[in-house]
């Protein structure tokens, strides 16, 4: 069961730093973090020794890139571009609501 469990937490933590917006990722990374180092202390095992963590790391790493690459997009492909002043504007296919 620990094992299912840390291989599950591993596989997690790129998903979870991937889906957070791009300015909470170090929060989010923090916070996985955070996570493995409570499992740590409430479990007998250590699960930053065992391979299921690295093998759950490793998997998750693999998804998330795959996922990356087979939909041709990234986090940066959104709603607002950068101006050359470095100020942001809405993008001109979408719709502001003003007539």
């Amino acid at each position: 069961m620990t094992s299912a469990l840390v291989l599950i937490i591993g596989a997690a933590v790129p998903w979870v730093v991937h889906l957070a917006a791009p300015r909470q990722r170090l929060i989010a990374l923090a916070a996985a973090i955070i996570v493995i180092v409570l499992f740590t202390l409430f479990s007998s095992v250590n699960p930053v020794l065992s391979w299921q963590l690295w093998a759950g790391l490793a998997a998750g790493l693999i998804t998330v890139v795959g996922a990356v690459w087979f939909t041709g997009r990234s986090d940066g492909d959104g709603y607002y571009e950068r101006e050359p002043s470095g100020h942001l504007r809405e993008s001109a296919s979408e719709t502001t609501g003003e007539i």
